[in-house]
Formats: C-alpha cells, sequence, structure tokens
C-alpha cells in the first residue's frame, strides 16, 4: 500500500512539474503571405523582445509558415520579416499571456523602386562682403614700426579709416569719434568719456 501511494505521488509531481514547465510559457507563430495571397518561403523572421533579452532569427518554411515556442509571457516583443524583392514587416507591443501562442498573419507588399541621387559637386561658396573696417596689429608690426612716445594707439593709426580727431588727441574711426570699439590685447579700452 505504502509504494502504491508513493508511485502515485511521484506521479502526481511529474505531471504538474511537466505542466508547469509547458504551461508557462507562450509562443509567436504566423503566416507569410504576399499581396495575391501566395505563400512566401524563406523570408527572414525576427521575433525580439529587447526587455528581456530574447533575439530569435527563423525562416518560413515552403508554406510560408513560422514558429517560435517556448517564450517568456511578457508585453513588448516585436516581429520583423524581410525578404528581398519585399518591402519589410514590423509588428510592435505584441503581449504573449501564459499558454498563449500569438498567430500572425503577416501580408507582405511589393518594395518600392529606391531612387538614390549622388551629389558629386559641391557648390561654390559665396563669399559675404564685408561692410565694417577692422585690422588686427600683430606683435611683429608692434615691434617693426616706430612710435612716437608709449602710446599704443598710435599703431591704430597705421589702419585705413582711422585718423586723429585733432581736439583732444582721440581717434576717429571713420570720421565718427564716439560708438567705437577699441580694444587692446582683447580688453576694451575705449575712452568712454569722450
Amino acid at each position: 500500500m505504502k509504494k502504491l501511494l508513493l508511485l502515485a505521488a511521484l506521479a502526481m509531481l511529474v505531471t504538474t512539474s511537466a505542466f508547469g514547465q509547458s504551461a508557462g510559457l507562450g509562443g509567436i507563430s504566423g503566416l507569410v503571405q504576399d499581396a495575391s495571397g501566395a505563400a512566401v518561403p524563406g523570408a527572414t523572421v525576427i521575433v525580439a523582445n529587447e526587455s528581456k533579452g530574447i533575439r530569435r532569427e527563423l525562416s518560413s518554411n515552403s508554406q510560408g509558415v513560422f514558429n517560435a515556442p517556448a517564450l517568456i509571457p511578457d508585453s513588448g516583443y516585436h516581429v520583423t520579416v524581410s525578404k528581398s524583392g519585399f518591402a519589410n514587416f514590423e509588428a510592435k507591443n505584441i503581449s504573449i499571456s501564459v499558454g498563449q501562442t500569438v498567430d500572425l498573419r503577416i501580408d507582405l507588399s511589393v518594395a518600392e523602386a529606391a531612387t538614390q541621387v549622388d551629389v558629386s559637386e559641391t557648390a561654390q561658396l559665396v563669399e559675404n562682403t564685408k561692410t565694417d573696417v577692422s585690422e588686427l596689429i600683430g606683435q611683429r608690426q608692434i615691434l617693426d614700426l616706430p612710435t612716437n612716445g608709449r602710446r599704443v594707439d598710435n599703431f591704430v593709426l597705421a589702419t585705413p579709416g582711422v585718423t586723429n580727431d585733432g581736439a583732444f588727441g582721440l581717434l576717429s574711426f571713420r570720421g565718427i569719434a564716439g560708438h567705437n570699439s577699441f580694444l587692446t590685447d582683447g580688453n576694451d579700452t575705449t575712452n568712454q568719456f569722450y
């Protein structure tokens, strides 16, 4: 009697664990067809779920059927189907429940002709017309030009459009004494009072 009871308990344990293994998973299957309803054999089918780290690459058989069994139940599966001569198909956010096999019917459309344009020449650059007057007096010019006293603004007089205003000893840029900027070593040394 004890042997019979032990054998029955063991049989229930094996049956329960086997049922739990097969029933705890799901799957995705499908049929790949063209626009006329004919099977598309040899199509590449990718079943993936990035959050679970699952990626399976399959091929449709001669009847256009594919099957991806034993998938972990979850949402976020996506199926991509590709075949040369056809536009790619993609189904996103497929949810699989425990024990469920999601069946897809995939109709592939003929790929449109792609046009590629290669540009071999570049457009010519148009230089902007410079309307202001600016000049940089470099170290070499400072060393080579004679100065009357130690005034740096004497070097500015070598710039076109700059003159001495005569009245106060200030500089006049393009005939305008005010509203100009005078920088020495990048610092604003414009006399704001005059």
